[in-house]
Formats: structure tokens, sequence, C-alpha cells
């Protein structure tokens, strides 16, 4: 039985341990996401996409400064989430 062996922690009660499986399973999911989210961005790369390089994107240059704004690229994101959250909203909810 596992209440036994976690009860003898002296620190955390049987309880206190069980109480950090939603907490575990929430970065467990997270971790997944980025992970997906990285091999989108790896593929990108890969397949040329100009990901930072899109119309709307500012790039300030100068001999010991940089700046870049990425509007274009956040109005592209934004959009693809938009679609993609709505989409699976839709699909939990039937």
């Amino acid at each position: 039985d596992n209440s036994v062996i976690l009860s003898r922690n002296p620190f955390l009660s049987a309880t206190q341990v069980m109480n950090l499986f939603p907490l575990a399973r929430f970065f467990v999911i997270i971790g997944l996401i980025f992970l997906f989210i990285g091999g989108l961005l790896y593929l990108a790369a890969r397949l040329g996409f100009p990901l930072f390089d899109l119309p709307g994107d500012i790039r300030i240059e100068r001999e010991n400064f940089s700046c870049m704004f990425a509007l274009g690229t956040s109005i592209l994101l934004s959009i693809l989430l938009t679609v993609a959250i709505n989409l699976i909203a839709r699909f939990l909810n039937r």
C-alpha cells in the first residue's frame, strides 16, 4: 500500500504528497507543449520558413546595438494560436 510508504516521510503526510500529483501532471503537460513548439520551430528553420524575417518585423542595427520588434511574426503567431485554441475548445466540447 503506497499510503504506508508515503506516510513514513517525516516532512509530508500521505495527503500532502497525493496533492502534488496534479502539479506534476501540469508540469508534464507544459513540458510536452514546449517540446511541440520547439519541434515546430526546428521544422520551420529546416524548411527555410522566415519566421523572424516577415514583413512588418522591424530591425534596427547599429555598430554596437541591435534591436528587433517582431510585429509581423507576433500577429501571425497570434492568429495561428487563436485558430488552434478555438479548434481544440470546439473538439473538447463535443
